[in-house]
């Protein structure tokens, strides 16, 4: 696998946010929308 650490926190904060959410897939959307809301907003 091609690695960068832009690429090891992608999957750092995937991984994050997989165990956030119980691996619900509904809950882990909700939460990565909810984040790009929050960036857009800034």
């Amino acid at each position: 696998m091609i690695t960068s650490p832009i690429l090891e926190e992608k999957y750092r904060v995937q991984r994050k946010l997989a165990e956030e959410s119980g691996y619900d897939v509904r809950k882990y959307a909700e939460s990565c929308h909810k984040i790009v809301v929050d960036a857009a907003a800034e």
